[in-house]
């Protein structure tokens, strides 16, 4: 991202092991969690392909969402694209001047029949920018570099890079990280506690915690507070949430915001319509049963404002 000012991600891809006379990359057309076609590869400029000699091979967009590089021969192709990235909700990516924000499914492809291909993503970020908070783990002793187990792992974990505030803690035996942007003055120990008491109460109805035996055995909250819009989006070891940095200490809403997407890792997440997952990202992925996904929530979003004492029987 050498000029987010631009709202521009550098894309850059190296597929080795080759054997076929043409590889096909794919971009998603949308992401879990939020179901309605976006069409993400709309967004996408300057694709570009060259063999490991830097010499340029053929590359041309077929479909949609797919594009073709003719190998030649070679054993290892590097693929560069760009990605405009200007709209700041959970679903979306974004970038300016001050942070990134990265849903994967809008900004990443992948190799077509090579979804359970392990990889590693490597973060530059720009300039001073010092930090980047993601549910993928990371690789010890190389900055900003992360294990990729597989697609499904890659598409479902959003990534904030920047200079950010984040602050860690433990609850229900998981370390929690929590990435604020949008505020630089904000009360850390009250936003511990009540996170804690929403964590704990959610896992207390299952009786353990799934992210205390999955990848590195955390969780990351990404907050984004923002002048205006709100929403959150629901991740196998972590969430992106939007609220108004004016109200996220008003009221319980912010907290139920938190309770609703935490309680969706073991509802959804885990415990899931059969069709919402392993999903088909270049098509509709149909269910009958949101009302299940959604509606369970929703209802318990408000046990655990009730069992953590955010709110009193009768506000129940």
């Amino acid at each position: 991202m050498p000029a987010p000012h631009t709202h521009y991600f550098e894309v850059e891809m190296q597929i080795d092991d080759l054997s076929d006379a043409y590889v096909d990359l794919k971009m998603a057309v949308w992401t879990p969690g939020s179901y309605l076609v976006r069409e993400y590869a709309r967004h996408v400029e300057g694709f570009r392909a060259v063999d490991a000699n830097n010499q340029p091979v053929s590359a041309n967009k077929i479909n949609k969402n797919t594009w073709r590089v003719q190998t030649n021969g070679a054993k290892k192709v590097v693929v560069k694209y760009s990605v405009y990235a200007f709209e700041l909700t959970v679903r979306t990516s974004f970038l300016n001047a001050a942070h990134g924000y990265v849903n994967p499914a809008s900004v990443f492809m992948f190799v077509d029949k090579q979804t359970n291909t392990p990889a590693e993503l490597v973060i530059q970020p720009f300039g001073d920018w010092d930090r980047v908070s993601t549910g993928l783990p990371a690789v010890p002793g190389k900055p900003f570099t992360y294990n990729i187990p597989n697609l499904d792992i890659f598409i479902d974990s959003p990534i904030e890079i920047g200079k950010h505030k984040e602050f860690s803690f433990d609850a229900a035996g998981v370390k929690h990280r929590v990435a604020i942007f949008g505020v630089d003055d904000f009360d850390q120990a009250k936003i511990e506690r009540e996170f804690k008491a929403v964590i704990e109460a959610s896992t207390a109805i299952f009786g353990e915690n799934p992210c205390a035996n999955y990848l590195d055995k955390d969780y990351t909250f990404i907050v984004h507070l923002t002048a205006s819009g709100g929403g959150g989006l629901e991740h196998l070891n972590s969430t992106s949430l939007q609220y108004s940095r004016n109200l996220y200490q008003v009221g319980t809403d912010f907290l139920g915001l938190v309770a609703h997407e935490y309680f969706h890792l073991w509802n959804v997440k885990r415990l899931r319509p059969a069709p919402l997952g392993p999903f088909d990202y270049e098509n509709e992925n149909y269910t009958p049963l949101l009302w299940q996904a959604e509606g369970f929530t929703v209802y318990y979003e408000d046990v655990i404002l009730l069992r953590a004492g955010f709110i009193s029987p009768t506000e129940f």
